[in-house]
């Protein structure tokens, strides 16, 4: 087994190793789902939606991110039986609170750790990354930013950018999106809102404090899809580099 391995890892070697895995609704195969819905871009009016693109073979939508699937697996290092594969780096943010490194969103290039007193340390670690190719303070700081990946972008210093040696997203294929309505209708008529005298505060202040009739319009409703999978990858390429 081991000589297959190092096989895989020779400069000849593959370039990646990929797993699709077929997945369908919890409901069966074509049935509605709901994926996540993405904030519009800073500064436009558009409410958040779904990422649905349109491709020669049909519309694509995307189900899980890279970095979504990243965050969730690395807090399993935190398991007994996988505690003793990364260290526990825990920075304090104040006397009530702390943050776990293995659940800070940017791993070892996150705000929280920066300006944390390992900050200055892990900053030296993304240089000899950077300039050396030399992983190993890393390795034994922040492991897990070198298998889902670490952007130093905020950083003035370093701006090192490690790729993620393992990178898992969800895709459907062939989607039909839906789309779902509702409305809202309060427990007290207009007569009595004015019996009342609240009908003085103004519409608008009756919707905010749930004592008006409102629409909500329509939303994203959920999608239908032919084809929906997992594609996983381990980048060979980025895992030669750190010296494996």
């Amino acid at each position: 087994m081991s000589s297959k391995f190092d096989a895989w890892l020779s400069s000849d070697g593959p370039v990646a190793l990929s797993i699709l895995e077929p997945l369908e609704p919890a409901l069966g195969e074509k049935a509605v789902f709901f994926p996540p819905t993405f904030a519009a871009p800073e500064g436009s009016d558009e409410k958040p939606d779904y990422v649905i693109d349109e491709t020669s073979a049909g519309r694509v939508c995307l189900v899980d991110t890279a970095g979504s699937q990243a965050n969730r697996l690395e807090p399993m290092f935190r398991r007994p039986d996988l505690a003793g594969l990364a260290p526990r780096v825990t920075i304090k943010i104040s006397d009530s609170r702390s943050v776990d490194l293995l659940d800070a969103g940017h791993r070892a290039a996150d705000a929280v750790v920066r300006f944390s007193d390992v900050g200055k340390t892990l900053e030296q670690a993304f240089l000899d990354y950077r300039d050396k190719g030399n992983a190993e303070r890393l390795a034994k700081i922040a492991p897990t930013s070198l298998v889902f990946g670490a952007w130093d972008s905020r950083s003035e210093a370093t701006g090192a950018k490690i790729p993620r040696v393992v990178e898992s997203l969800v895709r459907a294929y062939e989607v039909q999106r839906l789309t779902r309505g509702a409305q809202y209708f309060a427990a007290l008529e207009k007569e009595e809102l004015e019996q009342t005298g609240l009908d003085s505060i103004g519409q608008k202040a009756l919707s905010q404090e749930g004592l008006s009739d409102s629409p909500a319009g329509r939303g994203p409703g959920g999608v239908i899809a032919n084809r929906i999978q997992r594609e996983a990858l381990l980048n060979l390429v980025a895992l030669r580099a750190l010296g494996a």
